[in-house]
């Protein structure tokens, strides 16, 4: 199955040297990574190039996950800066995230229940501002990855947080110099 969306990757790391560990025995990472709890569904160490992802409940979810990390390990190659989608010292791109960041946390506390679980769990899980940014940094690609079979979903994710699917194209995506591939 070819996802465009993780194709567009590559180009990013295609010098960058790192290893994929999977799991098809258990959902979490724990067994491979004793950092990983039993919901740690994927993991990455950026310095030491090495990606986790365990075999999540669905071959969808495992597709996400793969994204998501990926995606931290795009962001941390490119932008150098603890895997955010700015460069460090880019203060009108980084007001520009937070805003974004703002307003995908202010649908969500408008809506907690009806909010997709992929952006839900970045303001369940994890408490910094920091950890909240880069998570939602990844979730675009998350989101793709795991509705690639279901365009409609797809369409609504897209209404419902415009500017972070925005940003990510027209911001990230330039600066990865990958064509644009995020359906509008």
């Amino acid at each position: 199955m070819k996802i465009e969306e993780i194709n567009a990757m590559f180009p990013a790391i295609a010098h960058a040297k790192f290893e994929i560990k999977l799991d098809y025995n258990n959902e979490s990472v724990s067994t491979m990574d004793p950092n990983g709890d039993e919901f740690t569904l994927g993991l990455a160490y950026f310095n030491d190039g090495v990606l986790y992802v365990g075999r999540n409940e669905s071959l969808n979810q495992r597709y996400g996950t793969f994204a998501h990390e990926m995606m931290h390990f795009v962001l941390f190659l490119v932008f150098e800066n603890r895997c955010l989608p700015y460069c460090k010292g880019d203060t009108v791109r980084e007001a520009e995230w937070n805003e974004v960041v703002r307003k995908v946390k202010e649908q969500y506390e408008k809506n907690p229940h009806t909010t997709e679980n992929i952006i839900k769990w970045v303001f369940e899980c994890y408490d910094s501002d920091y950890q909240q940014s880069a998570e939602t940094a990844v979730r675009v690609n998350d989101m793709l990855a795991f509705y690639h079979d279901n365009d409609n979903k797809i369409v609504e994710l897209e209404g419902l947080h415009p500017e972070l699917f925005r940003y990510m194209r027209e911001k990230v995506l330039t600066d990865l110099k990958i064509p644009n591939v995020y359906r509008m």
